[in-house]
């Protein structure tokens, strides 16, 4: 089973909100649809589930034309998609257990109601199944909408920001739950998250979205470790970026220089905060750079700490493990990781 989006484009009156958009989600895949606010991660999805009416391109699924732009256009329910809102959408007249018989196209007979009671054990809920929505918290509201569209044994499983009104510690627990219950069902999945944390733990390939077009589409590893330009690199992480011309094959930044591709005019040079090492001023460190600490404050697992290089305005912020800090005013060598620094021609 597959859902494949081919040079999707997509307005709002003079608004493009899809363009060119492809991508292929394979037999028990998860895709994260991620980027900031606006990008058109939720119109993906809407196209995707029949919601919005295809304007160009074509959505398939398992090889087969649910929509195209010469007329065909399936409504929701003929394309077998179970879909799960960030809202949860579920019938407050309606226990939990009539809820998940829903998706199911009844609310009656033994089978419907064994396949209901089967997912919501399985989701940790076996004792809520004769409760109300309202009686339920956000995390057991989030389960009961996965229940329910799972409960028809959807082709595709499509997720809009599912997870985004749970607290942290329950949304970890949670998305686990749902990540293990969704593999295990084996469907293609698509899940559109604005958070990048949360893209990284359950995705096996991760799409960056902006203004309406596809940046990257690699697996999380490569997403973080080789982004294909600044914004991916920057949509992923806390960073610090330098733009300068390139000389003799290097560009000078306030933080060291570095070697360019071969061509190279001008270049931006990203480096994530973590990879910003802070250490004494009077360490002996090769192409250390000094620095003065402006701002020093631990937030728990790491520290914040923004200095400026001495001899130049520009500040550079690094995360540092621990919670004891340099002090502001305190004189510092700064040297960055390897792995941790991109640069991409301008």
């Amino acid at each position: 089973m597959t859902l494949a989006f081919e040079a999707v484009s997509h307005s709002y009156g003079d608004k493009s909100a899809v363009a060119d958009f492809s991508l292929t989600v394979g037999t028990g895949e998860v895709v994260c649809l991620v980027g900031p606010s606006g990008c058109g991660k939720s119109s993906v999805l809407r196209l995707a589930a029949g919601l919005e009416a295809l304007q160009r391109g074509r959505i398939l699924i398992d090889g087969e034309a649910a929509a195209e732009n010469q007329g065909v256009n399936l409504p929701p329910e003929a394309r077998r998609i179970g879909l799960v809102f960030q809202d949860y959408a579920l019938f407050p007249h309606l226990s939990v257990i009539e809820n998940v018989c829903f998706g199911l196209g009844r609310r009656s007979g033994a089978e419907d109601r064994r396949r209901a009671t089967s997912l919501l054990d399985r989701l940790g809920l076996a004792g809520y199944a004769e409760r109300y929505p309202h009686a339920l918290s956000g995390g057991e509201q989030q389960r009961v909408a996965l229940a329910r569209a799972l409960a028809p044994n959807p082709r595709i499983m499509l997720l809009d920001e599912p997870f985004s009104g749970l607290d942290i510690q329950l949304r970890d627990r949670v998305r686990d739950e749902a990540l293990a219950l969704l593999k295990e069902a084996g469907s293609p999945v698509l899940l559109v998250t604005h958070d990048p944390q949360e893209a990284m733990r359950m995705a096996d390939r991760v799409a960056v979205m902006r203004e309406g077009s596809l940046v990257q589409v690699a697996s999380p590893a490569t997403i973080y470790g080789r982004p294909f330009n600044a914004f991916v690199a920057a949509f992923f992480g806390a960073v610090n970026r330098f733009a300068g011309a390139v000389t003799g094959g290097t560009v000078e930044t306030p933080i060291g220089r570095f070697v360019c591709p071969p061509g190279t005019a001008s270049a931006e040079v990203v480096v994530r905060c973590s990879g910003v090492t802070v250490l004494p001023a009077t360490a002996a460190i090769a192409a250390g750079v000094q620095a003065q600490v402006v701002v020093s404050k631990s937030v728990g697992p790491f520290s914040v700490v923004d200095a400026q290089v001495i001899g130049s305005e520009a500040s550079v912020r690094a995360h540092i493990p621990g919670n004891t800090p340099p002090a502001p005013g305190e004189h510092v060598q700064l040297s960055t990781d390897p792995a941790q620094t991109f640069i991409f021609p301008q």
